[in-house]
Order: structure tokens, then sequence, then C-alpha cells
């Protein structure tokens, strides 16, 4: 998508009232979806794509061998028939006659330099989950709709999507076979685009085993959505097929970010800034802001992770500041650097300041409000060393794509400081423990109670980095083979700690109220 003035103003207006009679996802998202602005923008986007697929269309009728034969005077009689066809479309311009054709579509969209038209089955999986009414046509409304919920969508609605795309049939089953061919598929995909990075075959060895485990328990070799829902949490490297969309629709984000000059670094949601980034999908950090992946990056690439006192000690406000600004306007980190002038160490604490930053401005927590509220039960709970760690993998696999990636990647990273920090016994060592106390209060915590694991949360965030190695992004999850009953146990001792702390809070408020 891009800008685009086939659409006038009062077109937009006329398009978008009709949107939200049809409903759409509109009324649905009145509260954190869609603005006006952001549909005006996507509206104008989906209509320059149609136009440019149909002009495309158009040319190449024009110029068959049937077309070339025509004489100067039909050619031009041709052309002012068109013209007065397109003028009349405009005029009577409305969401039921601006839709993307199937065949069409396929043929022409082209993602990551990638063309649907040379995956014909996996085209249709894809075309199957935007064309809500087998008409072989996708609308505005619908087009939104799938993308709202890959995009910001609830944990629920993006398992109902992965559903979705391993039922290519739409019988309301899935099958071992369905899922294995779309594995495959998307495989060959993903690694077409990431030249380099993944093989097909790892990325089969990945996904492949998964599979049959899903099906492992089945009795006639087919799962329900109900069932498919209830032990998905359970088998989530198998959304790594589903992540191709995150990256497709993610790029249209990104795009309408920069196009209505948004602050596009700090201060959004993870997702807004972490999806669609092509430069880091094939690269070694997947689903990474690009800020925090090339600070990391000059991090190590300068040994600078044994830096006295590195994310202890901050920039002035006033440098960070400049910095935020710069980075909000568009320019990369990495561009930054080049241009920024200063020794080493200055750029060692800027870019630990700006990872902070980062961090902290985030409009929601990196771990979710949800699971960091999880987390901390657990982490003030009774539960042995052990249990605490295997709940912590099984809640770690249900985050959202980007904050797993995000966070599976700042792990390993924080590992590396704190060992850096004790092989040299600096002054002011950054241990795992201190980090734990640096980086919790940003990424583990909840916004609506600021009180809640304030000393709990740094122990649990020292346990994600000490055990890196256990939350990776799209690592089958741990409690897989888990017994049920190891698993029950592990459920009602976090239903204890819960209904303890809410009895604790209502008691505290009770005292305060008198």
């Amino acid at each position: 998508g891009g800008a685009s003035k086939s659409l006038t103003p009062q077109t937009v207006e006329k398009l978008l009232a009709e949107y939200h009679l049809l409903g759409g996802v509109s009324e649905r998202n009145r509260v954190a979806g869609w603005t006006d602005e952001e549909l005006s923008w996507l509206l104008v986007a989906f209509s320059s794509r149609c136009t440019q697929i149909q002009e495309i269309v158009q040319l190449e009728v024009q110029e068959s061998p049937r077309d070339t034969e025509m004489s100067p005077r039909k050619l031009n009689s041709s052309k002012k028939d068109k013209h007065k066809h397109k003028k009349s479309t405009g005029n009577a311009m409305s969401l039921h006659n601006l839709a993307l054709q199937k065949q069409s579509a396929i043929k022409y969209i082209v993602v990551f330099n990638q063309s649907f038209v040379n995956y014909p089955s996996l085209s249709d999986r894809f075309w199957n989950l935007l064309d809500c009414t087998g008409l072989s046509h996708c609308t505005f409304p619908e087009y939104t709709s799938l993308m709202y919920k890959i995009v910001r969508g609830s944990w629920e609605e993006r398992v109902k999507v992965a559903f979705d795309l391993f039922d290519t049939d739409k019988d309301g089953y899935i099958t071992l076979e369905e899922v294995i061919h779309t594995v495959t598929e998307i495989s060959e995909f993903i690694c077409n685009v990431a030249r380099g990075v993944l093989t097909m075959n790892e990325f089969n060895r990945l996904k492949l085993s998964e599979v049959h485990r899903l099906f492992a328990g089945t009795k006639d070799g087919r799962l329900l959505f109900k069932e498919f829902a209830k032990v998905a949490e359970f088998h989530q490297s198998l959304f790594g097929c589903s992540e191709i969309l995150d990256m497709v629709f993610g790029r249209v984000i990104r795009k309408m970010e920069m196009d209505m000059k948004r602050d596009h670094v700090f201060g959004r949601h993870l997702h807004e800034t972490a999806l669609g980034n092509v430069k880091d999908i094939t690269g070694d950090m997947p689903f990474v802001p690009e800020v925090i992946a090339s600070a990391i990056h000059y991090l190590r690439e300068h040994n600078a992770l044994g830096t006295p006192e590195i994310f202890r000690i901050s920039v002035a406000r006033s440098l960070l500041d400049s910095v935020k600004e710069e980075l909000n306007k568009g320019i990369t980190l990495r561009a930054y650097l080049r241009t920024r002038q200063g020794d080493k160490e200055d750029k060692v604490m800027l870019l630990a300041s700006i990872i902070k930053t980062y961090c902290l401005e985030l409009k929601e927590p990196a771990f979710t409000e949800d699971i960091s509220r999880k987390i901390i039960a657990v982490e003030e709970s009774g539960c042995e060393e052990k249990q605490k760690l295997e709940y912590f993998k099984k809640v770690f696999a249900t985050l959202p794509t980007p904050n797993r990636y995000f966070l599976g990647t700042l792990f390993p990273f924080l590992k590396e400081v704190a060992e850096a920090q004790e092989a040299r016994k600096a002054t002011g060592c950054m241990n795992s423990s201190n980090l734990g106390v640096v980086f919790a209060p940003c990424t583990l915590y909840s916004p609506s109670d600021p009180t809640c694991g304030a000393t709990s949360a740094p122990h649990a965030f020292k346990r994600f980095i000490d055990n890196c190695e256990c939350f990776k992004p799209a690592q089958e999850n741990p409690l897989i083979n888990c017994g049920d009953t190891e698993v029950e146990s592990l459920r009602k001792q976090l239903q204890a700690v819960q209904l303890e702390r809410d009895t604790l809070r209502k008691e505290v408020l009770s005292l305060n109220l008198k």
C-alpha cells in the first residue's frame, strides 16, 4: 500500500460511512482498533492496489494479439470507452465494487520478491482467509478484519486464524495431512525469502515433529476448533506458520505509520515497531525492532558487554531526548551511529540507555500485563524452583509472536552481559541479579497496579536470564510431555496464590478505608 490520489476526500468519507453501516470491524474496534485516520489510509491504499492491478490487466488485454490487429480508430474508441467507464465507476464508487479479484490478486501481488503465483496451493490458503464469502473476491471490510486479527488481535483470534490456515477445505476440522501440507508449503516460501538464514529441512524438522505431537492424542486423527484451541498453547511453535501473515501485514502497518508521520519507535506497542521489518526478518533477529537489533549488534561487535556499570548509569536526559527525536523521524539507529561523533564509551552508555528507554516506554509491558501477573504470582508462591521454571516456560509460549521474539532475543543478550561483567570482575558488576533489578520494572510489571511484584519481579526476570536457553521463540513447549497431574497441580497452586493475593489486597483496602 501507499499514497494514492485516486480517491477524493469526499469519496473516502462516503466509503467510510458505508463501511460503518456495514459493520466491518469498526464497531467492535472503536475502543482499541482502527481509528478513522487509519481506516482512511487503509482505504486509499487498498483502492490504489486494486486500481494498479486493474490497469495491469487492461494493459495485458490491449497487448494481446487480437488487440494489436485493431485499427487506430478502434483503439482510440476503445480508450475513450475505457475512460468513460473509469469515470462513471469513480462516481459510483462503493465498497461493493471495490474488491480484489482472486485471479489477478494472486498473479500480480508480490511479497518479499516472491510472487504468490509460484505457490498456487499456498495462495489458495491465504485467499481462503481473506475471502469470507467464497465469491472469489476480497472486499475492504474482509481485508481490514483479517489484518486487525493478525496485527492487533487477541490470543483467541490468532488461534482462530492459525486454525483457518490449516483448515484448507473449510470443513470445520483439521487433519494431520492438512497441517503437514501447510507446514511444508509455508516452509518453502519462508526459506526462499530468508535465503542463507534457514533451510527448508531445518524448518521442517522444527515443525513436523510438533505436528505429530499435536495429533498424538486424537482418536480419529482430526481436531475440531474447540479441541485445537485447548491445546494450542502447548504447541506454540506451530504458529510459525501464521507468522508469515505477521510479516506481510506488518509491513503494511509500518508503511501506514510512516506515512502518517507518527512517532514510530518509542512509546508504541511492541508489535507496531517489530512487525514487517524485512531487514530483521531475514537476519538473525526476526520480529525485533531495528533500534534494539542495531544496539545489540553494536555492543556485541565492539566487545562492550563488560563495560563497568552498563545499564546502571544513564546518559544525560537532553542527549537521550535528542536521539529519540531523530529516531522517531525515521532515521535508523544504525545510520545514526555512523554519523555520531564521540568515543566508544559514550556510545555504549547511550545504546544501553536506548534499550532501557524503549522497554520502559512501551504502551504495554513486553511480557503483557496478563502474563506479568501470572509470572509474579508464581514467583511469590511456595512452588519449588523447578516448578516455577516449568510454569514460566508454559506462559512464555502463550505470548504474542513479536513479544516472544523480542524477549527471546533480549534474554540471551543480557546473559552475555552478565557473564562478561562477572569475567572482568569490574566495579558495579551487572550480574543477572542486578540486570533483573534494572529490566523487571521495564518489562515485567502490571500498569494497573505498580506495586504488584515490586520485589518478586526482579527475581523472576533473573530466572529468565539464567535459563535463557529455555525461552526460545519457536521452541516446543516443555509441558507437552508433562502428565496431566503435574499440569493440574501447577494450575491449582497458581489459583491458590492469586486468591491469597486478592484476599490480602482486600484487607489492605479495608484498613485504608477505615
